[in-house]
């Protein structure tokens, strides 16, 4: 019997599409899962877990796998959004970590390639745009909104801000990032 130790993990993240679509808040609170990797190549996964962010894009994880003094690099994923990592790897102290995407450009892993994360209304985003999770926002992301709009059917996937249609104002983000050639970033090596 008993329970595992567990280490928490206190996040903020704003995922892009939603934080523009609300102004200052996010109108849902979407589900993210959260990864820790290991600090040194191959950056194995150690451990996840999934949860709401609220509309602030405050989110509390656990992990009965996470040991106090060791690193991890965090990794947020959300279902239509590009997989970003942390700018380095952080460790729980006592059990407890803080994170927070928001601040600055700088809180998110960059290979150089383009902005880790998009700034909209003085706060940093994770962009909005990889429905079909392959780690770049491209053309063959515009699918299933257009066929969702065009047919008149609804996938919670391909509704990118939130608001309970699939429009044009969907399609907007994969446009805008697509031309930015918006991808995922992380260290040489990872899985």
């Amino acid at each position: 019997g008993g329970t595992l130790p567990t280490s928490t993990l206190n996040l903020t993240a704003l995922i892009e599409a939603l934080y523009v679509a609300g102004g200052t808040a996010m109108p849902i609170s979407p589900w993210v899962t959260v990864e820790l990797h290991n600090s040194t190549a191959p950056y194995a996964l150690v451990d996840s877990n999934s949860a709401a962010l609220n509309p602030a894009g405050d989110g509390i994880f656990t992990f009965t796998k996470a040991v106090s003094g060791t690193n991890y690099y965090i990794v947020v994923k959300s279902m239509n959004t590009i997989e970003t990592w942390s700018a380095s790897p952080h460790s729980f102290i006592s059990s407890a970590l803080s994170y927070n995407f928001t601040t600055a450009v700088t809180q998110a892993y960059t290979d150089g390639s383009n902005p880790p994360l998009a700034l909209h209304n003085g706060k940093y985003c994770i962009y909005s745009g990889d429905l079909n999770q392959d780690g770049i926002v491209a053309g063959d992301d515009f699918t299933g909104v257009d066929n969702d709009g065009t047919t008149f059917n609804y996938h919670p996937v391909n509704d990118l801000n939130g608001d309970g249609l699939v429009t044009a104002d969907d399609e907007q983000f994969i446009n805008k990032n697509n031309l930015l050639f918006i991808n995922r970033q992380a260290p040489s090596g990872a899985q």
